[in-house]
């Protein structure tokens, strides 16, 4: 199960222009490769329903998505920011007619690191649901 929702969440971002424009193409599930430029996304599994498991037809799982800008002012990742929470808020996504996932963003957080990078937390739960 967690492939295909990675591959729902990877088209989900692709589908938004502002998103590609703003991150040139560079979001990565569970983590960037290195040596990879600024500014980028990467999203993490913190809970996720195991297929033998589904056994109701609505499972919670737990997304969190993570922006990093190594640009000076704080404009950048805020940008990216925005454009991630539109996009994900509230959103529906259906995943191969099969499931649906429900979004709903339950906490964010922006903070500097002491190299200077910016990263913006978001975590979203995601209602999965058998169609």
């Amino acid at each position: 199960m967690q492939d295909q929702l990675d591959k729902a969440i990877y088209d989900w971002i692709d589908g938004d222009a502002t998103l590609k424009g703003l991150l040139s193409d560079k979001w990565f599930a569970d983590s960037a490769p290195q040596n990879t430029e600024f500014p980028y996304l990467v999203w993490n599994w913190i809970l996720i329903p195991h297929a033998e498991t589904f056994t109701s037809r609505i499972e919670d799982a737990s997304l969190q998505l993570s922006i990093f800008s190594k640009n000076q002012s704080v404009n950048e990742v805020n940008a990216i920011a925005d454009a991630l929470f539109a996009r994900f808020d509230n959103a529906k996504i259906v995943v191969a007619d099969y499931y649906t996932i429900r979004c709903r963003r339950v906490s964010s957080r922006r903070l500097k690191d002491p190299e200077d990078a910016w990263m913006y937390y978001a975590e979203y739960l995601l209602s999965v649901q058998e169609i």
